[in-house]
C-alpha cells in the first residue's frame, strides 16, 4: 500500500509539473498573485499577473504595484497589457496596511479587489 501511495503521489507531482506554465518575473519585480483566464473572449487564456515593483513611492518603503497581462504567442508570454496605476502601492491600505486582497477573472472581466483606510 505504501509502495501504490509513492508512487501515485510521484506520478501526480510529474503530471501537475508538466501542466503548470511559469509567470515571467520582470527583472526587480516579486509575484504577488497571477490568474489565467479569457478576457478577449477568443477561447485562449490570458496571464494576468500582479507585482511588486522594487521602486518606492515615498521614504516609508511604500512599494508601487504593478499589473500585467500577458498574450501566448509562439509558446511565449508576451507583454499585452501593462498598467502601473490598476493597483495601489503596498502600503496605501493606510492603518490597515497593505491594500491588495486579489484578482480574479468572471466572465471575461478582470476583477482587482483592495481594502483599506479607517475611515472610508
Amino acid at each position: 500500500m505504501k509502495h501504490t501511495i509513492f508512487f501515485l503521489s510521484i506520478f501526480l507531482l510529474s503530471i501537475t509539473s508538466a501542466f503548470t506554465q511559469s509567470v515571467p518575473v520582470p527583472p526587480n519585480y516579486t509575484v504577488i498573485d497571477s490568474i489565467f483566464g479569457d478576457l478577449d473572449r477568443d477561447g485562449i487564456n490570458e496571464l494576468v499577473a500582479s507585482y511588486t515593483t522594487h521602486q518606492t513611492k515615498d521614504f516609508n518603503d511604500n512599494y508601487i504595484r504593478e499589473l500585467i497581462i500577458y498574450k501566448k504567442q509562439n509558446k511565449q508570454w508576451t507583454v499585452w497589457k501593462q498598467s502601473s496605476q490598476a493597483l495601489t502601492a503596498s502600503k496605501d491600505g493606510g492603518m490597515m496596511s497593505d491594500p491588495y486582497a486579489g484578482i480574479e477573472i468572471k466572465n471575461g472581466i478582470l476583477i482587482i479587489s483592495e481594502d483599506g483606510g479607517s475611515s472610508w
